[in-house]
């Protein structure tokens, strides 16, 4: 139509993702009909005074969408829709209408008296017009229809590329990240590259230095993914390699990919990810909005984190106490893994659920690594960088100057940016007192009972070096900070650079922190005045807590975990029945003393290959002074002794030597076999269903603290308990039953072998020399047999995989070909057997004629079938879930942590993994 000479107009500024040559207008007046209430219309022109209606603007806050002139209001919901919000008169909410069901707010608006309308925080860019500026209410209405609801749809229709935000991010795990980065950046400087998304992203990866990043990859092994949880980017390298100047390189590229994939992800989620609709002013807007809004995705764990489902909570069938040590560990980790951070966060936390009490370190970011960008006034003449001109812009800048840096810089200036790089100590502290607030959040989101966070923020990753200290209360969280938290205070505009304004958000809780010159956060040592006094305990003072808090030596737990054979601590009833030990100390089986015996093994040894008589015999003479010296401290019984004494076996006797074995060995019958903790000391049998009287501690060997675990299953009376005897004595009765076997005394060395195993029925290495044993006397069922028990105890990957080789071997030679393959298959888990098992296998599957090997779940029935344990076995972790959740609920934490390595590679979880890691000693 064409509109009346005499109407009144608004000549609309265009927006970014407005298709070129486009003009909208407001119109009103002038005899234009409409509905009552109204307040004109939108126009598409299309001439100077001709136009199409595309929206009719309603009073009250609303937009409808039309397709010409209307006489009554429509029947439809509107497209847009304003609301004031309750509590603030000046202010309120923009709603889009995307279909009947999915309203969503699309900005908030605030209104400056009669100087007119400005958008707050819209989910698009709105262009340097409409940014900060203040507009009449009309044209408040006809923005917010044509940037949140008319273009996005027009653009969604006439896309043909279709491309996205996301689709940009996608090259970066399609090449190596140090290649990928340089390819984009390469692109948008060439101009093949032309949306504001990509340019901005192009800017921000060179500020992250990626020569420096290239470096850092060229000499290790870097690679980057996408984690499922968050959909943010991970760069994988062994940190441990890394110096601290290299260590920032690699989390500053990584922070500016994280940053991007943040914007998209927001804009994904307002449905405005087109690559075509973001200027690199409105992606720097956003840039700012991803480091100010880190608290706003902890507000609603106050209220649902804590009485959800906590999945870790149980683990193999055993259930830890609801709000417990493992329960509240768990769950702390797991709000801290969901957290969506622009900065990796580099933590590790301590929990004491008994004192209600959450301590937090985590590391800070770099200044030099947050954004450097902001928007800013343009120079003299300069204009807004069009999308169809983009691509000479950029080519002219590249030409006229020396890197690719200066090149996207003069592009960033042309589109209205202004560097920010003087504000990058004042950006990073901002980054940290937000962080104490997210932190905080965390920990009261944990559980009801959480009474106080701590939380110590360091700048090196040891966290010995801290920089701020906090302790905030769970009073003080809930009656000021929450109530900041769920508004969204801490991610307000006003508060970009806001350090001082933050410090003020926490004041209920102690801070203790120093700012620098340029406000940049200074390393503190637990001595010197607070930033703020009033914040303090004693004014100008830091409180002891604080001041503990930011000492290098911090420990938030030292007596829960300290070192086991330290520990004096009684076990609860419970433990001390599942253990099989009164003490915790009684559970450590490594230190045990000097063993005064470790060289005269090595010697005997020595001898083994040139001399076995004369090794045989020096083995032999050294298992009779390990049981005289047992006598002499009453641990051994006497008639043991002279047994020994005579060369005669305690128990059994050893059996008959082939003829003419023992004269090349001159291995005697001398060994002494484990005592029977059936026996009293009596030496009788104890009567049958009357109560076992206390027994003397059984000597035991253990390999390991699983294996010494593991007793719990072998042995089945609760007040069984153990006296550790060391190493040597083990090594010697298996070096003895080896030499026998290696010299064609296979009898001999499976009796040395079976005294081994009755000194450490849980430790494997003697079941394998038994087996070797055996299958030397023809015997492949006990061979396979003691293999299989070997199995049952064993949790360690490097050492059941041997035992899965040994037994494929074993079971072939017996004439079952088709489990001995699959046990091949198990061992080819192990790399230093991965050669030999796969040659054997090969020639296994050739002689049997077997053209393929098993599946996994065809493999696991095989082996239920033939009852051989799956390791490791279900039986075994669920004792090892069973004593860490227990252990960690008991306030155990030591013990618990030493179980809790054992299930890494089992629980594929980071969540478990932070959660076994805050069980570690602080000092670790």
């Amino acid at each position: 139509m064409k509109l009346p000479l005499l109407c009144q107009v608004i000549h609309l500024n265009a927006l970014p993702q407005q298709p070129e040559g486009s003009r909208y207008i407001v119109a009103w007046g002038g005899g234009i009909r409409e509905p009552e209430g109204g307040l004109g219309y939108v126009f598409d022109m299309s001439g100077k005074r001709t136009g199409r209606p595309i929206a009719w603007l309603q009073d009250g806050g609303f937009v409808h969408a039309v397709d010409g002139i209307i006489s009554l209001v429509p029947d439809a919901e509107p497209a847009i829709g304003l609301a004031r919000w309750r509590n603030k008169a000046d202010s309120g909410r923009i709603t889009v209408r995307l279909s009947d069901e999915n309203v969503r707010q699309a900005a908030e608006y605030h209104q400056h008296g009669s100087a007119g309308y400005s958008f707050v925080e819209p989910i698009c860019d709105l262009g340097r017009a409409y940014t900060a500026a203040r507009v009449p209410f009309r044209e408040l209405l006809a923005i917010s229809f044509l940037a949140f609801s008319y273009l996005p749809t027009l653009a969604g229709s006439t896309d043909t590329l279709g491309r996205t935000m996301d689709d940009a991010l996608t090259v970066f795990t399609q090449l190596p990240p140090a290649d990928a980065v340089d390819a984009l950046i390469a692109e948008v400087v060439s101009g093949a590259r032309t949306s504001g998304f990509e340019r901005y992203a192009a800017l921000i990866l060179a500020d992250a230095d990626p020569a420096a990043f290239r470096a850092v990859a060229a000499r290790n092994e870097v690679s980057l993914r996408r984690l499922g949880s968050t959909g943010l980017f991970w760069l994988a390298c062994d940190l441990s390699a890394l110096n601290g100047e290299e260590f920032d390189t690699l989390m500053g590229m990584e922070a500016a990919l994280n940053r991007l994939a943040l914007m998209a992800r927001r804009a994904r989620e307002n449905d405005s990810n087109a690559l075509g609709a973001s200027t690199m002013a409105y992606c720097a807007d956003e840039d700012w909005r991803t480091l100010r809004s880190i608290t706003n995705q902890t507000a609603p764990l106050l209220k649902g984190a804590a009485y959800g489902e906590n999945s870790l909570r149980t683990l193999y069938g055993v259930a830890g106490a609801r709000g417990g040590e493992w329960d509240l560990r768990t769950r702390f980790a797991g709000i801290l893994e969901r957290l969506a951070l622009p900065y990796r966060l580099a933590y590790r936390f301590a929990v004491n659920a008994a004192a209600g009490e959450i301590t937090v370190a985590a590391k800070v970011p770099a200044a030099q690594t947050m954004p450097r960008w902001a928007r800013g006034a343009a120079g003299a003449g300069a204009k807004v960088v069009a999308a169809g001109s983009a691509a000479a812009g950029a080519g002219a800048a590249a030409a006229g100057e020396s890197t690719p840096h200066d090149a996207l810089a003069k592009l960033a200036a042309a589109e209205g940016l202004a560097p920010c790089g003087d504000h990058a100590e004042v950006a990073a502290s901002a980054y940290a007192l937000r962080l104490v607030a997210a932190l905080a959040a965390a920990g009261f989101g944990s559980g009801a009972g959480v009474a106080r966070v701590r939380v110590r923020l360091c700048t090196d990753r040891a966290f010995k070096q801290p920089v701020l200290a906090a302790e905030i209360d769970r009073t003080a969280y809930i009656m000021s900070i929450y109530d900041a938290v769920r508004k969204g205070t801490f991610s307000e505009p006003r508060l970009t650079w806001g350090a001082t304004g933050l410090a003020e958000l926490l004041q209920p809780g102690k801070l203790f922190y120093r700012l620098g010159e340029r406000l940049g956060l200074e390393p503190i040592d637990g001595v010197g005045e607070l930033t703020n006094p009033a914040l303090s305990a004693a004014p100008g003072e830091a409180s002891p807590e604080l001041l503990e808090l930011v000492q290098s030596s911090f420990d938030p737990d030292p007596a829960r975990t300290q070192s086991l054979w330290l520990d004096e601590r009684r076990l609860t009833p419970e433990l001390a029945e599942l253990l099989h030990a009164d003490e915790v100390r009684e559970l450590d089986v490594y230190h045990l003393g000097e063993d005064p015996y470790k060289e005269r093994l090595a010697e005997a040894i020595k001898l083994s290959e040139p001399q076995p008589r004369e090794a045989a015999q020096q083995l032999a003479d050294l298992l009779e002074v390990m049981n005289l010296v047992d006598e002499v401290s009453g641990d051994c019984p006497a008639a043991e002794v002279e047994a020994a004494a005579e060369g005669e076996v305690a128990t059994e006797p050893a059996p008959a030597a082939e003829p003419g074995a023992d004269a090349a060995t001159g291995v005697s019958d001398a060994s002494v076999a484990a005592p029977d903790p059936a026996v009293a000391t009596t030496g009788e049998p104890a009567a049958a269903g009357t109560p076992a009287a206390p027994a003397a501690p059984r000597r035991l060997y253990c390999s390991s603290g699983m294996a010494r675990l593991a007793m719990s299953l072998d042995d089945p009376n609760p007040q069984a308990r153990y006296r550790y005897v060391n190493d040597t004595r083990y090594d010697t009765l298996l070096a003895l039953a080896r030499l026998c076997i290696d010299n064609h005394d296979a009898a001999h060395g499976l009796a040395y072998a079976e005294q081994a195993i009755d000194l450490g029925p849980t430790s494997p290495r003697a079941y394998i020399v038994a087996a070797t044993a055996c299958a030397d006397l023809g015997n492949l069922e006990r061979a396979a047999s003691l293999l299989k028990d070997a199995l049952r105890y064993d949790l360690e990957p490097l050492s059941y995989t041997y035992t899965y080789y040994r037994l494929a071997f074993v079971l072939w030679r017996a004439g079952d070909p088709r489990v001995g393959l699959v046990c091949y298959e198990r061992a080819m888990a192990n790399p230093r057997l991965r050669q030999v098992a796969k040659q054997e296998m090969d020639e296994l599957m050739a002689e049997a004629h077997i053209e393929h090997p098993f599946d996994a779940d065809d493999a696991v029935a095989v082996l239920a079938a033939t009852d051989i344990p799956i390791a490791p076995t279900d039986e075994m972790l669920g004792l090892v879930a069973r004593a860490m959740i227990a252990a960690a609920d008991a306030g155990f934490i030591n013990l618990a942590y030493a179980y809790s390595r054992t299930l890494l590679d089992t629980v594929q979880s980071d969540v478990f993994s932070s959660a076994a890691a805050s069980l570690a000693p602080w000092a670790e």
